[in-house]
C-alpha cells in the first residue's frame, strides 16, 4: 500500500521527478536526438538571476560597510570576522568589509575623552609626567577602541631618561556597556532567524 499510493514512497517520487521532468523533453524530427530546452532555459533563468543579484550585492554592501561604521562596536568586529570566514558570504561585501580590518577611524575627540582617560587610568595629573607626546591623530581604530602613537618616558640603566616609542590603546567610554547589548540584539536576532527558519 505504501509502496504504491504514499507520496514518501521511493516508487511515487521517482514517478513525480520523471513526470515533471519529462514535459522539458521532445524529440527531435530532424535528427531524433534528445534535447532539453527546459535545463537550457532554468541555466539561463539562473545566470540572470546571479546577475541581478551580483548587482545587488555591490549596490547593498556599500550601504552595509556605512552601517556598520555608524553602529560601530561589535559590528565593526562581525565585519572584520566576515571578510575572512569561510561562510559563503557575497564576495561584494568581502570586498568592502575588508576595509574595516584596516581603515576604521576613531572617532572618540582627543583633547575632551583620551587625555582624560589616559590621565585617570593611569592615575596621573599630567599626561605629560609619562608621555613626551602623544599623536592626536588614532593609527588605527577597532571595535572597542582607538590606538595613539606615543613616546613614553623611560629610565635606562645608568638612570637616564629616554623615549620609547610605543602604541597607546585606550577603549571607548562606551564600550563596556555597548558590547554587552550588542552581543544581547544579535543573540536576539539570532533567535529570530532560528525560529522563522
Amino acid at each position: 500500500y505504501y509502496w504504491n499510493f504514499s507520496s514518501l514512497s521511493p516508487k511515487q517520487q521517482f514517478r513525480h521527478a520523471w513526470s515533471s521532468n519529462s514535459r522539458y523533453i521532445y524529440i527531435s524530427n530532424n535528427n531524433d536526438e534528445k534535447k532539453d530546452t527546459g535545463i537550457r532555459r532554468r541555466k539561463k533563468e539562473e545566470e540572470d538571476r546571479a546577475k541581478l543579484l551580483m548587482k545587488a550585492h555591490q549596490r547593498h554592501a556599500v550601504s552595509m560597510l556605512e552601517l556598520i561604521l555608524q553602529l560601530k562596536g561589535l559590528y565593526i568586529k562581525l565585519g572584520q570576522v566576515l571578510s575572512v570566514t569561510a561562510l559563503p558570504i557575497p564576495e561584494a561585501y568581502r570586498i568592502q568589509f575588508r576595509t574595516l580590518q584596516s581603515d576604521v577611524s576613531g572617532y572618540e575627540d582627543f583633547e575632551t575623552v583620551i587625555i582624560p582617560t589616559l590621565e585617570r587610568e593611569l592615575n596621573v595629573q599630567d599626561i605629560t609626567q609619562i608621555f613626551t607626546s602623544i599623536d592626536p591623530i588614532p593609527c588605527g581604530a577597532a571595535s572597542i577602541g582607538q590606538a595613539h602613537r606615543a613616546k613614553l618616558i623611560t629610565k635606562n640603566d645608568n638612570g637616564e631618561e629616554e623615549e620609547e616609542e610605543v602604541v597607546v590603546k585606550v577603549q571607548y567610554s562606551d564600550a563596556s556597556w555597548k558590547i554587552q547589548t550588542d552581543i544581547q540584539c544579535v543573540h536576539n536576532f539570532l533567535r529570530i532567524c532560528v525560529y522563522a527558519g
